[in-house]
């Protein structure tokens, strides 16, 4: 499988989650959106991407995006859904 682009895993993160591709982009500290948007980032960093480099894109400082993997992969839930939006990708 080829790398999907950082649109792609959001566009897949908002189909699992139920969270607009919007409030994922946004600033918002919405708790929902909050976790959604640290899924897309784990998602990312599984599929080869560096939590800098996303960070970037997302306009997000690289210590955010490090945060929010630290708590991803404490909560089953969360990691439950990193695991939905890959099989999502895989098609």
């Amino acid at each position: 499988m080829t790398r999907p682009s950082l649109r792609k895993i959001f566009l897949a993160t908002a189909v699992v989650t139920g969270i607009d591709v919007e409030e994922l982009n946004s600033r918002s500290r919405n708790r929902a959106a909050s976790w959604a948007r640290q899924v897309a980032i784990a998602s990312a960093v599984r599929l080869g991407y560096t939590g800098h480099w996303v960070g970037k894109q997302i306009g997000r400082d690289h210590s955010t995006v490090y945060y929010g993997l630290k708590r991803v992969a404490k909560d089953q839930q969360s990691m439950e859904a990193v695991e939905k939006v890959l099989d999502y990708l895989r098609g």
